[in-house]
């Protein structure tokens, strides 16, 4: 499940004209001007029946949205974005701005879940 929901996950974020996204990268790896979302993906089970034959998982998605002398403008633009994909997989997201002071490097947190039963195969 993990390969597939990461195919829809990065077949969204391809939509997004000049975002460049996949794997996280380090700060010392952006270029200047870029814009860059890296995220990793984790599974938990959460509910089984007594065969389990119907379980229920919670797929959480954490990600960087990071730039190195882009404006806040676009680092906004390009969250809302973000976040829009997402929902449109009925990931429920939340994000936070986690610059540093003195730092070249503008980055924003984005967190996601959804649940996903592999008796129906939704995302619910």
């Amino acid at each position: 499940m993990t390969n597939h929901f990461r195919t829809l996950v990065q077949a969204k974020l391809n939509l997004i004209e000049d975002l460049e996204s996949g794997e996280v990268v380090s700060d010392n790896l952006i270029e200047e001007g870029n814009y860059y979302f890296g995220y990793r993906i984790r599974h938990s089970g959460q509910r089984f029946n007594l065969d389990y034959s119907n379980k229920r998982e919670t797929i959480t998605l954490t990600g960087y949205l990071s730039t190195k002398g882009g404006s806040l403008a676009r680092l906004d633009h390009f969250t809302d974005e973000i976040v829009d994909k997402l929902s449109e997989l009925r990931i429920v997201c939340s994000y936070d701005d986690i610059s540093t002071v003195g730092s070249k490097v503008r980055k924003v947190l984005i967190t996601g879940y959804v649940n996903y039963d592999n008796l129906d195969g939704l995302l619910k």
